[in-house]
């Protein structure tokens, strides 16, 4: 008896920021194939962000004057975007994104940074990015991070 396993369709669909899950068409040699589900870790995926700065719930004292994002393989700049909404729900200027200098450090060669063009308000801050690597596969997230007033 032949026990090869035959994949046909393969369907990925993500769950959220930090997972996906993956349907695939499988039958023995022969059979009908029938749906199977994968549960996909992060590094499944083709491009995800690493780490922010600011961070995600950051509590800061003022606006900062670049968002810094590093993922998880370089970014094509050419589909790169960088969006921040202030507190009062407006959009923020950022200039567009570039790629980090090598004082980042390590990993700085996978970051981009915009510069804050606008001074603005305290309160609650988004962050929303899309990107993609050189495989073409898109990413995109949000993370929010607080500037508290002045005392």
């Amino acid at each position: 008896m032949n026990s090869r396993i035959l994949i046909g369709k393969i369907l990925r669909l993500s769950i959220g920021p930090t997972a996906a899950l993956t349907v695939a068409m499988v039958g023995a040699h022969g059979s009908a194939p029938a749906p199977s589900l994968f549960a996909a870790t992060p590094s499944a995926f083709h491009v995800h962000l690493l780490r922010s700065q600011p961070a995600e719930h950051d509590t800061l004292a003022k606006l900062p004057a670049t968002i810094t994002l590093w993922f998880s393989e370089a970014p094509e700049l050419a589909v790169t975007s960088v969006k921040l909404t202030g507190a009062d729900q407006r959009a923020v200027s950022l200039d567009a994104p570039k790629r980090a200098d090598a004082s980042l450090g390590a990993g700085s060669d996978a970051a981009i940074v915009a510069s804050v063009k606008d001074a603005t308000k305290p309160g609650v801050y988004t962050v929303a990015w899309k990107t993609a690597a050189k495989d073409g596969h898109p990413a995109s997230g949000t993370y929010s991070f607080v500037v508290a007033p002045k005392r």
